[in-house]
């Protein structure tokens, strides 16, 4: 039979309590699950890419076949080298729903052999989102219910 292996993308600006339960649900339902930082260009991040593959790593180190790893490839060619062939996404809203299945059509052009998965958040991860935590940071506000203990012990050590 064969293995049935995942990629999970994002930035991970950070990795939020989100992002952490989609990985520990992929982790559930696939053999092997990949969580990969890819690198958009057109994006200023706050952390180094450095730092979020540590935030990443730590925040999954204790999760069974789930691996961390880093790339510049498209998503879908990514997945095809490396013999993934579901890409797990998760959704807060219809508007990450939208968002995901365009992505899920564009890389169906390029490759079909990729199915996407979407997770639907857990209504206590609805409202969170990088871009809330980064703002929370921003005025030194608590980050307990948008990030890991381990996201922000990393986090206090950046300043």
């Amino acid at each position: 039979m064969e293995n049935k292996k995942a990629l999970i993308t994002g930035s991970f600006d950070p990795p939020t309590l989100g992002h952490l339960d989609i990985i520990k649900r992929a982790a559930d339902i696939f053999d092997e699950v990949t969580v990969c930082l890819f690198k958009n260009s057109e994006k200023r991040y706050t952390f180094s890419e450095e730092t979020r593959l540590e935030m990443l790593k730590a925040i999954c180190k204790d999760i069974d076949g789930v691996k961390v790893y880093s790339s510049d490839k498209p998503v879908v060619i990514y997945a095809k080298e490396n013999s993934i062939r579901f890409i797990v996404k998760g959704a807060r809203n219809s508007v990450d729903f939208e968002y995901e299945k365009f992505l899920h059509q564009v890389g169906n052009d390029i490759n079909p052999d990729v199915e996407t998965v979407i997770l639907f958040s857990r209504p206590e991860y609805e409202r969170v989102s990088s871009s809330a935590a980064r703002e929370l940071l921003r005025y030194g506000l608590d980050l307990s219910k948008y990030l890991s203990p381990e996201v922000i012990e990393i986090i206090k050590k950046q300043k």
